[in-house]
């Protein structure tokens, strides 16, 4: 860690950004992973929220998080993307 902190010291203007772009660029090539876009079923949902999935039907009746793809008929669990989910944990 210490090399790494001398060695962003020593860089100068030009090498900080050239830095930073390779990162941004890194950043963006992760989130258009069609995987970060994939929706998750409702244990999946359930296990990234860190509750049971009886919990999480319990925010879904409530209207306190919306599925992003509706139950199906014949099917016993919502889709969720990882954005919903995000923007459900940071509400007060």
């Amino acid at each position: 860690m210490a090399d790494a902190a001398k060695r962003l010291i020593d860089c100068t203007e030009d090498d900080l950004k050239r830095i930073v772009a390779a990162e941004v660029a890194k950043a963006m090539a992760a989130n258009s992973n069609p995987s970060s876009t994939q929706l998750l079923t409702t244990k999946q949902a359930a296990e990234y929220l860190g509750i049971t999935r009886r919990v999480l039907q319990s925010h879904v009746s409530a209207g306190r998080i919306v599925p992003d793809s509706p139950q199906r008929p014949g099917f016993s669990c919502h889709r969720f993307s990882r954005a919903t989910l995000d923007r459900f944990m940071v509400k007060p």
